[in-house]
């Protein structure tokens, strides 16, 4: 009709759009050009699903700032800055996480999206995240919680998680403090003490030996976001994409730890959901 408002763009499409600056293939020019056609709407879906520092950071590197909207600069700097901001204090905790546990004797691993930032970014600070994920054995739980509010922490127990994690805020730094990366019986085996022999130092930090990184990757979302919903946020498949151009795959490592703990559906679901974008 005449005057009639244009139809949006499929989810999928902006969803596929997004993540065009993890993509090496893609050209910094062909960015810059998918944001301007998108305009303003396409910008805030960019910026809801915590990509706008990628964006900035792209665009900023090949010196094409300039050639975008004012106020879409000003947008995209905004999430830069605040995306650092967070890291800055998050990183802090980390480290003194690091020095507490290990004193103590107490083995952990970072996972999820800040463990795989470390790695697989070309600045961590470029992929914010709410909070920070660490596992632990379940016999080092009371002793790694007290340290915890010993130093400042307050701890946030939901009754329908507190069988396998608990939250510990301090300001602006909440850790979720595992002893079971899910609930008991979403496995076929606890799968704890495997990735706590397999981890390996990245950037002064204990994460994921690589291949759990991706078991983590393939199966966790499936259960906490529920694959494709709009809560799963298109940070995870930028740490996906990101992961299989930086980081070796060994696939068939990675099938093992599948069929070791039945999550091959799982794995299955993620795969597919990452095809489609």
């Amino acid at each position: 009709m005449p005057g009639a408002k244009p139809a949006s763009p499929p989810r999928r499409d902006w969803d596929r759009r997004a993540l065009l600056p993890v993509v090496p293939s893609v050209s910094p020019e062909a960015c810059g050009a998918a944001l301007q056609d998108g305009g303003t709407e396409f910008l805030e879906w960019v910026l809801t699903h915590d990509l706008g520092a990628i964006w900035y950071h792209r665009l900023q590197v090949a010196g094409l700032l300039e050639r975008l909207p004012p106020a879409m600069v000003d947008a995209l700097r905004a999430a830069r800055m605040l995306a650092a901001g967070a890291y800055l204090p998050q990183r802090r905790a980390l480290e003194q996480v690091h020095q507490l546990f290990s004193s103590q004797g107490i083995a952990y691993v970072v996972m999820k999206g800040a463990h795989v930032r470390e790695g697989v970014y070309p600045d961590p600070a470029l992929r914010p995240a709410s909070d920070m994920d660490i596992l632990i054995a379940p016999q080092d739980r009371r002793r790694a919680a007290q340290l915890l509010l010993d130093h400042g922490y307050t701890a946030h127990l939901l009754p329908n998680n507190v069988s396998f994690e608990a939250t510990f805020s301090r300001g602006l730094v909440h850790i979720d403090l595992h002893w079971s990366m899910l609930r008991e019986g979403r496995t076929r085996v606890d799968m704890t003490p495997g990735f706590l022999a397999r981890r390996q130092q990245i950037r002064g930090v204990w994460g994921l030996g690589d291949s759990d990184a991706m078991f983590m990757m393939l199966t966790h979302p499936a259960f906490g976001k529920y694959v494709c919903s709009p809560q799963m946020g298109l940070g995870r498949v930028a740490d996906f994409l990101l992961w299989m151009h930086h980081r070796p795959v060994d696939w068939p490592a990675v099938r093992s730890l599948l069929e070791q703990a039945g999550l091959k559906t799982a794995a299955w679901a993620m795969l597919s959901w990452f095809r489609m974008l």
